[in-house]
């Protein structure tokens, strides 16, 4: 699976973004946790959103048992990076893990289930056509 992480980076970079305020992605995150479709797979309550962090990549931090924070860079507030950071608080391997395990058949899973909830089912497909022409692995048949 080695540069599997950059295969999906450069696949996002293709797609649809759309961009928006650091409050509006804070209201969508809000309203996520709140779906039954996000409790019946993670104890996490809320997710806070931290806009801009300068100097690194957009990221998924679990802070304690039910908060999660997702930092986002400078050019990065969309639900492309969105949807891509929450599948990382779904699918968490464990805290000693390197960025390649991060984004392993189990993420890229997630990530696409989380696209289709989220985003749409088009979207989704999209982003799975384009995992397949990649050879990027996921777990399951996909969506």
């Amino acid at each position: 699976m080695p540069n599997q992480r950059y295969k999906i980076y450069k696949i996002e970079n293709n797609l649809t973004a759309c961009w928006t305020t650091p409050e509006a992605m804070q209201a969508w995150f809000d309203w996520i946790v709140k779906t039954k479709w996000w409790k019946e797979r993670s104890k996490i309550k809320h997710v806070k959103v931290i806009f801009p962090v300068v100097g690194k990549m957009s990221g998924a931090v679990k802070e304690a048992p039910h908060l999660a924070r997702i930092e986002f860079g400078v050019f990065s507030l969309c639900q492309q990076t969105a949807c891509h950071e929450l599948a990382h608080v779904l699918a968490w391997p464990g805290d000693d893990t390197t960025p390649e395990e991060d984004h392993g058949p189990k993420f890229v899973a997630m990530y696409l289930q989380v696209v289709k909830r989220f985003m749409s089912a088009a979207e989704a497909k999209l982003l799975q056509k384009e995992f397949d022409e990649k050879g990027v692995i996921y777990t399951g048949g996909g969506i």
